[in-house]
């Protein structure tokens, strides 16, 4: 099942907006506040960039200054050099530390703060540990339990199918 809605704030809630998505290779699905998770979103599409020139073209100024300096500073920990490469030069995410064992980009799902309320985690989803972290683990067979309860609670639920997720 595709799953991804929007949950808007509303005047009741006063929380930010946020999406429900599948997360396949975890099964089950996620929650994120919007910012987030459209940030990760670009983040991993530039990523699958097959040029340096097509990776920046993706990433905003900002997210290439924090890019260029975390391979720097890997490299730097390895003790080597690193110089940016020209836009046309080939471009691999095999290439980027960490990111075959999972640790780049960062892993937001034990990091950010969740939209959820405790009580509806608790109610449908699990706490699960890996080796980057805890986080909560939401059933997809539970989405339209979840968006039923939310929508109870004042919340605008949206379905937006066509959103990309990682």
């Amino acid at each position: 099942m595709k799953l991804a809605y929007r949950l808007a704030r509303t005047a009741e809630n006063g929380q930010e907006s946020a999406l429900l998505h599948e997360a396949p290779h975890e099964r089950g699905a996620r929650i994120r506040l919007e910012a987030v998770a459209l940030e990760s979103d670009r983040m991993h599409r530039a990523l699958s960039s097959r040029t340096w020139g097509e990776l920046r073209s993706l990433l905003t100024p900002l997210e290439c200054r924090r890019f260029g300096a975390y391979l720097r500073e890997s490299a730097e920990e390895n003790g080597d050099d690193w110089a940016e490469p020209d836009d046309a030069e080939e471009f691999s995410c095999e290439w980027v530390p960490g990111f075959s064992d999972g640790d780049y980009p960062p892993w937001l799902q034990a990091s950010e703060a969740h939209p959820l309320p405790v009580d509806l985690l608790r109610r449908f989803g699990e706490r699960r540990s890996t080796s980057n972290g805890d986080y909560w683990h939401l059933p997809p067979e539970r989405a339209q339990a979840i968006v039923t309860e939310l929508t109870r609670r004042g919340y605008v639920v949206r379905h937006k199918p066509r959103l990309l997720f990682y």
